[in-house]
């Protein structure tokens, strides 16, 4: 039985509903609800309540106060990640096998069953007014329910029976089922009326920024650039202290007093940009003897309130360690907030150093969540409850800013972003700063290019920006391409990549003006053009393939076309277009070359084939520089509208200090005469400047 009336008493009569109100009539309808014993569970601008109550409920109200109501279905409670794969027109075997679920699958955390078989991943939230009885009762009996209504196979070569658990604390379940099942499984837990949501269980990711003066004065001079770009001086030598380039730090703004929470792989806490010589060795002793670790959560950890770096490091025993391995992701990210090494590495009271590779708050300091295991680690082990087992361990530590250069691309907002949102609004002291990911060249086809959990509303995403000063005279082209079909003109971003050693495609576009789209004849353009007339003073769609992008430019230079645009066969991303640098000739080409993604391509060459109307591009040219977004940076708009990034900082060429581990490939005894040569340069986004940020609004 799915649900025993002595247990579950009369529960599973009510249902999720969606209710609409007038404004002046809020608190009325509230009232009722709660007098009817329904629970609100949430609230949808503007003005709608989501509530499980009984049927008589929504029907009383819209008699008596005139709402609006509907039934929250199964198909709402499938989130919208996995709903292809309950979608009865695909077809439950054509979905499981599609484009589509091959990302989704490889996203979902797994577990092997006996070696045999892989199981994936189901987060499925209850309401509120399941209790934790009721949640013990779910994960002990009903996977048989699951194995007997579902047909679920169970043999010896196929051991496919559901797992399910229930948390310490609150109302979501995990559920792990076999591929062919998921569909099925889904759809079970969506039909229940307890159930609010199904949705994946994601892998977390790594997801990386970083630079001092950029940061304080909101530019970056050419002299510090050209430091930058010298890989000679990285972590070693010292900077003297200007007003004009660090007036933060200048006017003593250096982040005393400040505690910054890191969740993240792990900190080498003896690397010298981190290391106390007051307290060398202490976290390592201390850390080992799990038993005698004090706990918040399910997290372990170790305090040392007077070390000059780090005053907390916690861990997940299982899911987390002491150290961080090869990737160094969590030491290039705390290094990049608060690292900074001592003039004289014996004196913990010495002045610290300025390097190109010194955090944006050098006098801050740490508390760090370990969510990895391991030297070789490659996956983030986050708590699936963030309210019970991440943000009160900072808390414990007066950590009031978060920093979580993490997340999952395919989660949407989820329950996620939904824990960061709910701490951070009813707890206004905290800030969280949230890395929004490298998905900004993810094709338009994809199901989203922000992760989870900057996608919050709460929480301050930051996109990846260039360390580059408007005096290097770097310039891009941004473009835009317009259908005009019956007299209707729809316009959207001609997303492309262009060759930097040739012309941009705006420089063959007029001031004010629009350029027409062609398709090459032959496709690939690896022979002279049959269709030289309709090519000529146009910008031509040409297929990879067969000959080399040269011979495709000779090509249409020769049919008078105006620049090409290169279209892959295979993998739908946006590259720059393939080259080879050796073959003679490339001083012949002086039209602009760029590609684009394959099935944007390919949608664009099919609608010309066919007659379907007509394309132009405009385009502009603006400087690359520090106000600029990095390709690569995850961007928005989030699927209500909502904005994002929040912000940018520098993402992209950043030093920061890298785990010994990292930098001589085994984990070796500290040198700190060589500690200084332990710096990376980091490509992505890993947030450092947000306790001058935090300061700099007191």
């Amino acid at each position: 039985m799915i649900f025993p009336s002595s247990l579950w008493k009369d529960v599973p009569s009510s249902q999720l509903y969606l209710i609409m109100y007038d404004d002046a009539r809020g608190e009325q309808v509230q009232q009722y609800i709660r007098q009817e014993s329904g629970t609100i569970v949430s609230y949808f601008p503007v003005n709608v309540l989501m509530a499980f109550a009984s049927s008589h409920v929504p029907a009383t109200l819209a008699q008596e106060y005139q709402t609006l109501s509907a039934p929250y279905t199964a198909t709402e409670k499938i989130a919208p990640e996995i709903s292809f794969l309950t979608d009865p027109y695909n077809g439950y075997g054509a979905a499981l096998n599609s484009e589509a679920s091959t990302e989704l699958f490889n996203s979902i955390i797994t577990k092997n069953v006996s070696g045999i078989v892989v199981q994936y991943g189901l987060l499925v939230e209850m309401v509120p007014d399941v209790t934790k009885a009721m949640m013990q009762y779910a994960a002990t009996r009903w996977p048989a329910i699951l194995v007997a209504e579902l047909n679920i196979k169970n043999t010896s070569l196929e051991p496919c029976w559901p797992s399910i658990s229930a948390p310490g604390s609150g109302v979501t379940l995990t559920v792990y089922a076999c591929k062919q099942d998921l569909p099925k499984v889904i759809s079970w837990f969506a039909l229940l009326s307890v159930t609010r949501v199904v949705y994946p269980m994601l892998r977390n990711r790594n997801m990386n920024l970083g630079a001092s003066e950029l940061i304080q004065t909101g530019s970056i001079d050419q002299d510090l650039y050209d430091k930058i770009s010298d890989s000679t001086l990285y972590g070693a030598s010292q900077f003297e202290m200007s007003k004009d380039k660090w007036p933060y730090w200048s006017a003593g703004l250096q982040g005393q007093g400040e505690i910054v929470g890191v969740g993240d792989m792990g900190v080498d806490v003896e690397q010298c940009y981190f290391r106390d010589p007051a307290y060398e060795g202490a976290y390592a002793i201390q850390l080992a003897n799990i038993t005698s670790l004090r706990t918040i959560g399910a997290m372990s950890y170790s305090r040392i309130s007077n070390h000059r770096k780090v005053v907390q490091y916690a861990f997940q025993p299982g899911a987390g360690d002491a150290i961080d391995g090869f990737l160094s992701h969590g030491t290039m990210c705390g290094s990049s907030i608060a690292g900074a090494p001592l003039s004289n590495s014996s004196d913990r009271d010495s002045p610290i150093m300025l390097t190109l590779a010194t955090g944006a708050a050098p006098y801050a300091r740490l508390s760090v969540v370990d969510f990895s295991v391991g030297y070789e680690a490659k996956q983030l082990n986050v708590p699936f409850n963030l309210t019970v087992d991440y943000f009160p361990v900072h808390a414990a530590a007066n950590a009031t800013i978060f920093s979580d250069s993490w997340g999952s691309l395919l989660g949407g907002y989820n329950a996620r972003a939904q824990e960061f949102d709910k701490f951070l609004w009813k707890n206004p002291d905290f800030i969280s700063f949230v890395a929004v990911g490298n998905y900004g060249n993810n094709p338009p086809s994809s199901q989203s290019r922000l992760p989870t959990p900057a996608i919050a509303k709460n929480v301050v995403a930051v996109g990846a920006g260039y360390r580059i000063p408007t005096s290097a005279g770097l310039n891009v082209g941004v473009y835009n391409i317009s259908y005009i079909r019956f007299g209707i003109t729809f316009s959207r971003t001609l997303p492309i990549m262009e060759l930097s050693n040739l012309p941009l495609l705006a420089s063959v576009i007029p001031n004010n003006s629009q350029v027409e789209v062609a398709v090459a004849d032959p496709i690939t353009a690896c022979t002279p053009l049959n269709n030289a007339a309709q090519v000529a003073g146009r910008i031509v769609l040409v297929r990879y393939g067969t000959c080399s992008t040269l011979q495709k430019g000779i090509n249409v230079m020769a049919a008078n076309g105006k620049a090409v645009i290169l279209v892959p066969l295979v993998l739908d991303r946006l590259a720059p277009p393939q080259v080879d640098t050796f073959e003679e000739g490339w001083e012949l080409i002086d039209v602009p070359i760029s590609s684009t993604y394959k099935n944007f391509g390919e949608d664009l060459i099919g609608n010309l084939q066919s007659g379907a109307g007509s394309f132009f591009v405009t385009g502009t040219v603006v400087p690359l520089d520090s106000n600029s977004v990095v390709d690569f940076s995850s961007y928005g708009p989030a699927s209500d509208g909502r904005i994002k990034p929040d912000i940018i900082a520098p993402g992209y060429s950043i030093q920061a200090a890298a785990s010994t581990y990292r930098a001589f490939g085994e984990w070796i005894g500290r040198d700190v005469e060589r500690c200084l040569g332990f710096v990376y340069t980091l490509y992505c986004v890993c947030i450092r400047y947000l306790v001058l940020i935090q300061q700099a609004t007191l």
